[in-house]
């Protein structure tokens, strides 16, 4: 069981503050206990693909570094906050790129994108790796359209779903 120590406060820079123990979900998404964080303009690899695992660790690893602050900017299709994380004044999303571990998602990473695939760092180390965009495309065209996010069990459970519809309670 996780042990939430939630602190919410404005800081001084208008973003919002929380003291949490994360839980990471994949590489770009983050789950406290009411809501569901999609961190904005990046794309991990899923957990099923290869480095998927890397990418949830290596996000995990950033969050624990001291204090995370976030801007959220509304909602993607899963309901899902997108915002942009800031641990220690850095941006996560940013670093996320920088560091290898992420696909900038449109635009706004680019340069970091490229500078990180030139140095072969994080996922880059791979000869050919999948863009997880692709990925799903191609698991949802094997399996069925499987991303919700949250779900509950007639219990009330949340229910976390993979890439291919397994559920963990």
């Amino acid at each position: 069981m996780f042990l939430w120590f939630l602190h919410f406060a404005l800081a001084s820079s208008g973003l919002a503050t929380f003291q949490v123990s994360p839980v990471t979900i994949d590489g770009d998404t983050v789950k406290t206990p009411e809501l569901h964080y999609r961190l904005k303009d990046i794309d991990s690899p899923e957990l099923k693909q290869p480095f998927g695992k890397e990418c949830k660790t290596h996000l995990d690893e950033l969050l624990t570094t001291g204090t995370v602050q976030y801007e959220t900017f509304g909602k993607d299709k899963y309901g899902r906050q997108l915002t942009d994380l800031y641990v220690n004044g850095v941006c996560v999303n940013k670093q996320m790129v920088i560091d290898g571990y992420a696909w900038a998602y449109g635009k706004r990473y680019r340069k970091e994108q490229e500078a990180s695939r030139s140095a072969r760092m994080g996922l880059w180390t791979q000869d050919n790796p999948e863009n997880p965009k692709d990925f799903r495309k191609e698991n949802r065209r094997k399996h069925g359209s499987l991303w919700f996010y949250p779900r509950r069990n007639s219990r009330g459970q949340e229910l976390i779903f993979d890439s291919f519809g397994s559920e963990e309670e």
